[in-house]
Order: C-alpha cells, then sequence, then structure tokens
C-alpha cells in the first residue's frame, strides 16, 4: 500500500477497486454524539476534495458510522468498497480515530478511495502527551489548540501541562503570579472543554515535593524547606530549597490549597501529583527521622498522606516513580489504585526490569520515555527513537495502562516547539501499534500532513538536525556536550579544562560543515502549513544556535589563532540569536518567562564583551 498512514493501522486489507466520491455526499451518523466527530469529518472532506458533504441522522449514507459493540472500547474498523464508506466503531472516541485514517486516505486519494479494509486497536489505553510549562515557556492559547489538533490527528487520548512553580494562576495565591502570565482558570476550562469534544482527557499535572524552588525561594515560605541553608545534591552541585520538609504540616496545607484551587477547573478522574527528584531528602531538617526510619519509608509515608487527600477530591493519583522504584520492598505497599509514572530518557534505560516491579506487585504503571529535545536545542533523534520504542515495547509486553510521551524544558526550555514533533510522531505511531510501527518513518507523514511541505525536505532535515550530537565522540545522559558548553565560565580555567577532556576539533569541525549543509536545505523547503515561515525561522535560529556552540567549544580548544576576532563574532553571533530567539518566543508562548530563558545567552555575551576588552585596550 503506498498510502502514508500514521500510526500504521493493525490490520490493512487492500482490495481492488475504488469508490467514487461524488456530490452530493451524505455523512449519515446514528444520534447526535456523534455530531462533532462528523463535523471534523465534514471540513476535513472539503478541504482535501472541495466536496460540501451534508449531516444526517440515520443508518446509510455515502460515509456511515455504525455502532458495533464486538469491538474493543477504542477499537474501529473502516471499511471502502462499491456502497461508500463505512465506519464502525464501539465508542464515540473509535469513531474519531476512524476518520483521523480516513482523513489521511483523503488528502491522499481524493475523490477516488481505493477499496479496502482496515482493522484497528491501540496498543495502549492511554496514550498520551505531557508538555513542560513551567520551565520559562507557557504556550499562549492558540498554541495549546494547535497541538490538541495535531494530538486527534496522532491518535493520543490524553495532555498533560506539567505545573511547578506559578504557571498556572492559583486563586489563593494572587500575589505569586501577578506580575507573570500564567495559565488562568477561564483558560483551563476552555482549553479542558477543547480536549473533551475531541477525546483526549486533560490531566492536572502538579509537583508537590521536590521541584519547589518557586515557592520555596519566596520568603513566606522558605521556612518549609528541608533545606533553607542547602545540601549536595546526587549530581555533586549545591542545591537548596527544592524540596518541601515532609514532616511539617505547613508544608501538606500548601500542597492542598493548591490542589483546591486547580483541581476543580478539570474533569478528568487523574492527578499527576509528581513527587519526583526531591533531591534533598535525608539532608537538613529530614536527616534525622530519614536516619531512624530510612529515606524510602519517610517519602512513602509522605505519599500516602498526599494519596489519602488525592482520593478524598475524587481522583485516582499519579505519580513519578524515580524515588519508591529504588526501593522495591516498599512498592507492595502502595495502594492498588495509584499509578506509577516510570519515567526514563535513555535508549537503554531499564524499562523492563523496573516495570516488572511494579506488576509483580498488583500497581498499575504508566512508561514515560521523552522527545530528547531538551538539553540539545536540536534534539537527539537516535536516542528518541530508541528510548521511546524501548519504552513501548516492555510497556507493552508488562502490561502498562499507559503511555505519557514527556517534553521537558530544563534549562531555559531553548528549544523550539517543531523540534518535538519527529517524537510527537513516533510516540504516536508506537504506542498506537507497537509491532507495525516499530520501523516507521515517520518523515513522509511530517512532510505532508503537518509541514505541508511540497519540497519533502523538512521531516528529513529535523530528524537529521536532531542527530548532531551523534557528531560528538563524548556524549553524556540528558543533554549533549554541546548544549552544556553554553553554560562553561570561559574565565574559569579549571573548569573549562575538565568540560573539554575528550573533545575533538576534528568533530566540532564536522559540525560546523554539517550545519552549514543543513542551513542550504532549510532554504529549500515549500511550507504550506499556516507557520511555515514561523517554523522556518525556529529552525534556522535552532541550527545557528548550535552552530554558536560549536564554535565556542573550539574556543576553548584553542582552535582559533586570533582571538579578539573569534571573540567578537561570538559576540555579535550570539545577540543575534538573542535578538531572535526572544521575537519567536512570544509567536507561540506567554511572555512571562522569556526574561529568564534569556539569562544564559546575556551572560555569554556579557562574558565574550569582558574577555575582549583587555585585548583591544
Amino acid at each position: 500500500m503506498d498510502f502514508i498512514l500514521l500510526p500504521i493501522p493493525k490490520k490493512i486489507d487492500l482490495k481492488t477497486g475504488h469508490f467514487a466520491l461524488n456530490a452530493p455526499v451524505t455523512i449519515t451518523i446514528p444520534d447526535r454524539s456523534l455530531f462533532l466527530v462528523a463535523k471534523r469529518l465534514q471540513h476535513e472532506l472539503f478541504v482535501a476534495t472541495g466536496i460540501e458533504a451534508r449531516i444526517e441522522i440515520g443508518e446509510s449514507g455515502t460515509i456511515t458510522f455504525i455502532p458495533d459493540y464486538r469491538l474493543q472500547e477504542q477499537a474501529y474498523e473502516l471499511s471502502i468498497d462499491e456502497r461508500g464508506v463505512a465506519i464502525r466503531f464501539h465508542q464515540g472516541e473509535g469513531a474519531s480515530y476512524g476518520v483521523s485514517t480516513l482523513k489521511q486516505l483523503l488528502y491522499q486519494a481524493g475523490k477516488s478511495l481505493p477499496f479496502l479494509i482496515i482493522q484497528d486497536k491501540p496498543d495502549f489505553p492511554r496514550r498520551g502527551l505531557m508538555l513542560d510549562i513551567s520551565r520559562d515557556k507557557i504556550p499562549t492559547m492558540d498554541t495549546l489548540y494547535r497541538l490538541v489538533d495535531l494530538m486527534v490527528d496522532l491518535k493520543y487520548n490524553e495532555l498533560q501541562l506539567y505545573i511547578e512553580g506559578f504557571s498556572f494562576a492559583y486563586p489563593s495565591f494572587p500575589e505569586v503570579w501577578q506580575d507573570q502570565t500564567p495559565l488562568l482558570p477561564e483558560e483551563i476550562l476552555a482549553l479542558d472543554a477543547y480536549c473533551k469534544d475531541r477525546f483526549i482527557d486533560l490531566v492536572p499535572n502538579q509537583n508537590s515535593f521536590g521541584h519547589m524552588a518557586p515557592w520555596l525561594n519566596r520568603l513566606e515560605y522558605r521556612d518549609l524547606a528541608v533545606c533553607p541553608e542547602g545540601c549536595l545534591s546526587p549530581w555533586g552541585t549545591w542545591t537548596k530549597n527544592t524540596t518541601l520538609d515532609p514532616q511539617d504540616e505547613r508544608s501538606l496545607r500548601l500542597v492542598l490549597k493548591q490542589y483546591d484551587d486547580l483541581l476543580p477547573y478539570f474533569s478528568s478522574s487523574y492527578f499527576n501529583v509528581g513527587l519526583d527528584e526531591p533531591i534533598e531528602l535525608g539532608h537538613g531538617k529530614s536527616e534525622a527521622i530519614c536516619r531512624k526510619k530510612g529515606v524510602g519509608r519517610v517519602y512513602l509515608e509522605y505519599l500516602l498522606k498526599i494519596y489519602d487527600e488525592v482520593k478524598k477530591r475524587g481522583k485516582t493519583m499519579m505519580f513519578w516513580g524515580d524515588i519508591i522504584i529504588k526501593y522495591p520492598e516498599l512498592i507492595q505497599e502502595l495502594p492498588k489504585d495509584v499509578i506509577a509514572l516510570e519515567w526514563g530518557y535513555e535508549g537503554t534505560h531499564p524499562f523492563e526490569k523496573r516495570l516488572f516491579e511494579y506488576a509483580k506487585a498488583g500497581v498499575p504503571f504508566y512508561v514515560c520515555p521523552g522527545t530528547s529535545s531538551w538539553n540539545s536545542i536540536l534534539g537527539r533523534t537516535n536516542n528518541m527513537r530508541d528510548n521511546i520504542l524501548n519504552a513501548a515495547l516492555h510497556g507493552k509486553a508488562l502490561g502498562a495502562r499507559g503511555f505519557l510521551l514527556t517534553d521537558w524544558g530544563d534549562n531555559g526550555h531553548i528549544q523550539y516547539l517543531p523540534i518535538s514533533y519527529p517524537a510527537f510522531c513516533f510516540g504516536a505511531a508506537v504506542s498506537w501499534s507497537v509491532e507495525t510501527n516499530r520501523a516507521i518513518d515517520v518523515n513522509p507523514y511530517l512532510n505532508r500532513f503537518v509541514f505541508q511541505d511540497d519540497a519533502s525536505v523538512m521531516g528529513q532535515l529535523l530528524w537529521d538536525l536532531g542527530n548532531t550530537y551523534e557528531r560528538e565522540s563524548v556524549k553524556i545522559g540528558n543533554g549533549t556536550k554541546l548544549f552544556f558548553g553554553f553554560r562553561q565560565r570561559l574565565n574559569d580555567a579549571k573548569e573549562i579544562q575538565n568540560y573539554i577532556k575528550g573533545l575533538k576539533i576534528e568533530d566540532y569541525l564536522n559540525v560546523l560543515s554539517f550545519l552549514e549543509s543543513k542551513l542550504a536545505i532549510l532554504q529549500t523547503h515549500r511550507m504550506r502549513c499556516h507557520d511555515a515561515p514561523l517554523i522556518e525561522r525556529e529552525v534556522q535560529n535552532g541550527i545557528l544556535y548550535v552552530r554558536h556552540g560549536a564554535k565556542r567549544i573550539l574556543y576553548m580548544l584553542g582552535y582559533y589563532p586570533d582571538e579578539v576576532a573569534i571573540l567578537d563574532e561570538l559576540s555579535q553571533d550570539i545577540r543575534a540569536i538573542m535578538k531572535e530567539h526572544a521575537a519567536l518566543w512570544i509567536m507561540r508562548n506567554r511572555v512571562g518567562g522569556l526574561e529568564d530563558s534569556l539569562k544564559e545567552m546575556r551572560r555569554m555575551r556579557d562574558e565574550y564583551d569582558a574577555l575582549l576588552q583587555p585585548l583591544i585596550g
């Protein structure tokens, strides 16, 4: 079959012959409940063929929706023969998935649809995206609505917006967000309704233990921190004010007040309370109790307090599993109606081993891989693919209830949204049907349906740019050496020597050459999507920023003979990149957080100028 379908369905039986769509066309639904699904099909039919179809309630039409309760809940069957088009479904969700597949056929076959039978159903009952809206970048409503539309096409059915700090306008805490641009309660209501109409569950997601720095760095909440004076983190850095003191009842009261502000605006029966990376637990105020009971026990006791409160509020609790998995003997004590979220972002993450512990204890779980976009700017494509496939294979084998693809925004959320599109597509494909999609090439779908690129270059371009990191001999987890080169202080000789160990000049010359070739390819696109000019600018600025990083590393390695010339070039580069980053930011996101995102660029600009000054007198 030559048609581009993503996800590739479970079973396709292509027949001989074609059905000609000729006006008048009638879309027939069994009752009012499917009206919005039919409206979506009506719109896509007109865009693809120019045909203005009528929608009627009845049992037969040109395109007919037929209830079939023998099918599984989310399953659908799409058949096209001489009588017309039929979409069989058990629930409205399945009917919507049938429309997503039919849409792809319409955009490629037009009015002459091939005779076929498609039988399809998902591997994972819940297939979601999680978008970080708390590390500086809070999307506009238009950006969120368009993301939901993309999710509908890709057959996702869950969306989480990660909240830490003040990215939601808590009614009880106006003083913490009044100078920022958070999501407003009425905007959550609108987004929730928009998602619900499209069979997507908008799940509230708010951290409740670690990752509390924005709150704990405020004077009025500082004494709730485990380590107000700081301690050494597991990564060897000094940290403070990120973790609530679990023994202080005021900590729980603060979290519950946040819950009571947030939860009424979500119709979902699920709630992700976070609880990951309480990195100061076991130090400071908690040192004595953790020595007595053990860190795992103290963590579990706090988790159970949160669980009781979430249950009182009528929600099923989700939580990140990175702490409890370290104490497998305690997993048995988890309530059997919580959902553990097993996350890990490297291609070799031990999903199988860790999921087995939850399965053995009878605790429901999700697999949560990542897009690999953060701490990289252009992504890490090969790692992304391996990480997502690893999660899907073992999640399916061990009975995961869901698949949640995470898109984080660490260290300024510098990467642009389109960098994550290949991961969004690949994650959608393998979470729907891992066996039929494990080797899928997502680039044709990206070109045809996302970028609408008549030159068919953008999909492969993004895929290739995401493998820029493969040109580095030294690789690290959760990011790239190139990215973390921005964070090295050029006036600290010891820091630089530690950073450049193992780095090779030829690697970064190769990166520069590679990126120049990709800039040339970018100019050949013929995108027709609504935001084509913006995507071009985003991809170009991402390339220029990584190119800047390669030059910066070459400077650290002593490659450039003329120090004045290269420092001046770096200074001019970062100014242009920073200016464009600010302009691009507000086209998809709210202005709040932009200044924080620019901090590292400003520091580098000032650093170059300070190094230049004594050289030029």
